[in-house]
């Protein structure tokens, strides 16, 4: 009974309100935590062939840290 309502675990459903708490889950995970590109990158020509701005979006985005620039301030 328990397995069927919480689910297996690694279970994704392909969409919203499955029917297992697992799914459900992972369904979020999958979508709301996508991973994004935390720099950008400006290409040119010489001996580097780019040079990476870096952005503080990987601290925000990040699922699992604190916002360290604003704990520091």
């Amino acid at each position: 009974a328990v397995e069927e309502f919480v689910g297996v675990k690694g279970t994704i459903d392909s969409r919203p309100f499955g029917a297992t708490m697992e799914g459900r889950i992972n369904f979020l995970h999958r979508v709301a935590l996508q991973p994004k590109a935390w720099f950008s990158v400006n290409k040119r020509v010489g001996v580097a062939p780019f040079t990476p701005v870096f952005t503080d979006l990987s601290i925000i985005n990040s699922r699992h840290c604190v916002n360290w620039i604003s704990a520091a301030i």
